[in-house]
């Protein structure tokens, strides 16, 4: 009797867990190949391949113990045809029940020269100035930070090994 007892406790508490994918299949979205995660506090970042379309996405979960659950999706190639040295894009979310508020930036790195991207926010309720974290997902290279509010930096830099700003969005910081 302890042994059923034991047994039922340990699926029971498999049955709570999921996997990424799995997550994306409750809403209609097949994976073809998960490039890359990232974990923020309870937010969790993955690069995929959706295996309908081929597209590259960026999937946004929210994740509690083991179980993810999907927020939100961004595509990854909407910015292959821009001319900008570096593109941005921003996920900003209110904070619910569940999830608290926060905002996840990317773009893509277009010029090879650039080695590093420097993220600045202006105004009174700034933070920090960061390095966005970098990636490479089938030839493209993306450039990522997580902020766990709803604020964005609007300042993007695109810095050369030596760190000379190849490339400034803004005029005040070239």
């Amino acid at each position: 009797m302890i042994s059923i007892t034991v047994i039922l406790t340990l699926l029971s508490g498999c049955s709570s867990q999921n996997t990424i994918e799995e997550a994306l299949g409750k809403v209609n979205v097949k994976v073809d190949k998960i490039y890359f995660v990232d974990n923020f506090d309870n937010i969790t970042i993955a690069f995929y391949k959706e295996k309908v379309s081929e597209q590259k996405n960026i999937g946004i979960f929210f994740k509690e113990k083991e179980r993810y659950t999907f927020i939100s999706q961004q595509d990854l190639q909407s910015s292959l045809n821009n001319n900008e040295d570096i593109t941005f894009n921003a996920f900003l979310h209110d904070k619910t029940k569940d999830i608290p508020e926060f905002s996840f930036q990317f773009g893509l790195i277009n010029k090879p020269q650039i080695e590093n991207v420097n993220l600045h926010m202006a105004g009174e309720q700034r933070v920090d100035d960061r390095y966005a974290e970098i990636t490479k997902i089938e030839g493209l290279r993306v450039w990522y930070t997580y902020l766990d509010t709803k604020r964005i930096f609007n300042i993007q830099q695109g810095l050369s090994k030596d760190g000379k700003v190849i490339f400034s969005n803004s005029k005040a910081y070239n």
